[in-house]
């Protein structure tokens, strides 16, 4: 089986956690604008941004994104 990478799901992980963008930002030591960008889905996330957020975040990698099958 297949996997693609599906929408990020960053703002509800964010609204769980009870964090700001720029709060997360700040934390994983990235620049608003790129985590902005991974939660409009602009960008994909690096292995090491989506390990350095899931780690702040206290989740799972595989949280970060959607996983859908490829056709």
């Amino acid at each position: 089986m297949a996997l693609r990478i599906g929408r990020c799901l960053l703002p509800r992980l964010l609204k769980k956690a009870k964090l700001t963008q720029v709060e997360l930002a700040i934390r994983v030591g990235m620049s608003e604008s790129t985590i902005s960008q991974y939660a409009h889905n602009a960008r994909v996330m690096s292995l090491l941004s989506a390990k350095l957020i899931a780690k702040e975040l206290k989740v799972p990698i595989d949280d970060l994104y959607e996983w859908l099958e490829a056709e």
